[in-house]
């Protein structure tokens, strides 16, 4: 029977470092590489997955490299594993109690990027009622969030969108993690509660800016491109 993994990065998004048993270690072949895979029963380490990369870092000394999650049961989709993918051979076995520590940096700027999606997104929304955004790409040099629908005027919404971000950052509006019927959701400063596993700034004011990098709309889809400008500010 395999153990589930407790992710703690779903409640303690702030917390950066924990010690954690290991329950499983398997040498296995990702990325064309052969590489380790670590198990511990609970994790800080945000996997790659709903639009987000995955949070890098270190399992004692030893880089961290890529982390996945894995459903083990179809049924419920809160009961799973979590894999921590090291290319170095672990100085530790199955039952030791270890050291994780995620890269601060790295994650502040993940969460910077999700975050910035889902203003754009809730923003977007308001500015056209006529676009729904139905998916959000949050990866470094390439974030993008996908609508239905088309804008009426490409470079009007560009500017509105722009000059509404600068001020939802000015005005602090916050951003909070709340749990509705057994669903983690994200609400953005009362605008819209959206479903969400990733992890999360508090506040928007956490961002120095939110540029639009293109809109592109055919045939009743469009994407919009951004790119966000951060400082390393914990505190919302």
């Amino acid at each position: 029977m395999q153990l589930a993994t407790n992710p703690v990065y779903m409640t303690h998004q702030d917390q950066y470092e924990s010690t954690a048993k290991v329950t499983d270690i398997q040498q296995i072949e990702f990325g064309g590489y052969n590489v380790y895979s670590i198990r511990v029963d609970e994790t800080i380490f945000h996997p790659q997955g709903g639009g987000q990369r995955s949070d890098k870092g270190r399992i004692n000394d030893i880089e961290v490299d890529f982390v996945q999650k894995e459903v083990l049961d179809p049924t419920n989709p809160n009961l799973i594993q979590i894999n921590h993918i090291l290319k170095e051979k672990p100085d530790f076995e199955i039952g030791s109690m270890v050291i994780l520590r995620v890269d601060k940096e790295w994650r502040f700027q993940q969460m910077s990027l999700h975050s910035a999606g889902h203003i754009l997104a809730a923003l977007a929304e308001k500015i056209e009622p006529n676009l729904k955004a139905v998916q959000g790409h949050h990866f470094p040099g390439e974030a993008k969030v996908t609508f239905i629908g088309s804008p009426m005027d490409e470079d009007k919404l560009k500017l509105m969108l722009e000059e509404r971000l600068d001020e939802v950052i000015r005005n602090s509006m916050p951003l909070k993690i709340v749990n509705e019927a057994g669903v983690r959701k994200l609400d953005v400063g009362g605008l819209t509660k959206e479903a969400c596993g990733g992890t999360h700034l508090t506040n928007a004011n956490q961002i120095s800016s939110i540029r639009i990098r293109n809109i592109k709309s055919k045939k009743q889809k469009t994407q919009i491109g951004y790119e966000v400008v951060t400082t390393l500010n914990q505190k919302g």
